[in-house]
């Protein structure tokens, strides 16, 4: 099972520009990506020929000194194929498994008045609450920092289009990290998009909000039940999320304080040219939820965000 642990000695040049470093085995680590910062989306592997790669923009990364032959990439080349081909073999044995289960019904079934007014507190009504078959677990355990807690956890259903479940998420409750509050039920798959309204193709105009809790309240606050809105698993989403789009005309992201970093690198992965970005001064729902922010005047803000290509250029200026 993954655990804290310094970087490897051989990749100790790159040990300033990484977090959240891992031991996965006796001759993997993952951690963040030294160039872009994708949160443990880099993975350092010592057989071989040692090498550091990142699984969101691709790049490796060489102990000093060492360079691996063509036929050492190859090898590797193909060892990554077959993870791939491993992982859909894990996505296809999750999405049968929680068809064969429907463990989200019987969440959002068993759900207490403590789950129903969790959600409530948090912006989604009852008749949401059933829409999207949100739930709750009176004692789910989990593992932070080499050791097992328990926590109640507020459940998300993952659904792909038509319906198609691929996972459920689990928002702790009373994380042990306040810094790390979400679960999936099966782990080991890469996280999917939140889709407000599954039956829906990503054509068109597509609103992309950092987080699914955040995207659920912008879209009940809306009102159309035929705007695409999806929640994005954080600020740093991978290639698999950035490939969902590519069916939509235009994106508008909505991202928190802060972010403007991940904004660009976002910006760039899905084609400035059709990217508009509002990063809002507070959390989105927050601001919803405290009245700043009324569902009328949603619309008027998603019109006035930024053009991608002007963002990107702001940026490069102040480099």
């Amino acid at each position: 099972m993954p655990r804290p642990a310094p970087l490897p000695a051989i990749f100790k040049e790159y040990e300033e520009r990484v977090y959240n470093v891992r031991y996965v085995s006796d001759t993997e680590y993952s951690s963040s990506c030294p160039d872009c910062a994708g949160d443990d989306r880099c993975r350092w592997f010592l057989r071989g020929s040692p090498l550091g790669w990142c699984r969101q923009c691709n790049s490796l990364f060489f102990p000093t000194g060492v360079r691996p032959t063509k036929d050492d990439l190859d090898r590797w080349r193909l060892d990554q194929i077959e993870r791939e081909q491993q992982e859909l073999s894990k996505i296809a044995r999750t999405i049968a498994t929680l068809k064969n289960s429907r463990l989200w019904e019987k969440y959002h079934k068993e759900m207490p008045d403590e789950g129903i007014d969790y959600w409530t507190r948090r912006g989604i009504s009852p008749k949401l609450q059933e829409w999207w078959k949100f739930g709750w677990v009176d004692e789910w355990l989990y593992h932070c920092e080499g050791k097992d807690y328990v926590s109640p956890t507020a459940t998300i259903p993952l659904f792909g289009k038509n319906y198609l479940p691929m996972n459920i998420k689990h928002r702790l409750i009373y994380p042990h990290n306040p810094k790390d509050k979400y679960r999936l039920e099966f782990s080991g798959v890469k996280n999917p998009l939140f889709l407000t309204n599954p039956r829906l193709p990503l054509d068109g105009e597509v609103i992309a909000i950092e987080g699914e809790i955040k995207a659920a309240v912008v879209w009940a606050n809306i009102k159309d039940i035929d705007r695409r809105v999806v929640g994005l698993p954080g600020c740093n989403p991978g290639k698999h999320i950035v490939d969902e789009f590519k069916g939509a005309d235009s994106v508008v992201l909505v991202m928190d304080p802060g972010s403007h970093d991940q904004a660009k690198k976002l910006v760039k992965d899905l084609g400035p040219a059709r990217c508009k970005v509002l990063i809002t001064p507070e959390k989105i729902d927050d601001a919803i939820l405290a009245g700043h922010l009324l569902g009328s005047d949603i619309e008027g803000a998603l019109k006035m965000a930024t053009p991608g290509i002007d963002l990107i250029a702001r940026a490069e200026r102040r480099i």
